[in-house]
């Protein structure tokens, strides 16, 4: 992904956003099938931890999918979110997302 969107090799990231449907389906299929593990095994309290995990890497990869559109297209020249590199790792956002997704507060 990377190596593409750094070359703007447009062909491979079409390749790129038409896998995003099936990876889509996959998430989906994954989070049935650890519903149906997790109330066998457990009370459903905690499942909604797994819900909004899943649930986002879903929406980001939808949102990818938008973004790769207007490049693409030509409606953008670059994505600025993969323009940035990260100098090292935050540890608040870590623990920003962990309050988030244990607490249920969205």
């Amino acid at each position: 992904m990377d190596a593409a969107y750094g070359r703007r090799d447009r062909a491979a990231l079409r390749r790129i956003r038409n896998d995003i449907p099936s990876i889509v389906r996959d998430l989906d299929a994954a989070l049935e099938s650890f519903r149906r593990q997790w109330h066998r095994r457990n009370k459903p309290f905690g499942f909604e931890t797994i819900q909004v995990r899943l649930g986002g890497q879903k929406e980001r990869f939808r949102e990818l999918s938008v973004r790769l559109g207007e490049l693409i297209r030509g409606q953008v020249s670059e994505i600025p979110e993969f323009e940035e590199r990260a100098r090292r790792p935050s540890v608040w956002t870590h623990t920003a997302w962990r309050y988030l997704a244990v607490s249920g507060i969205l």
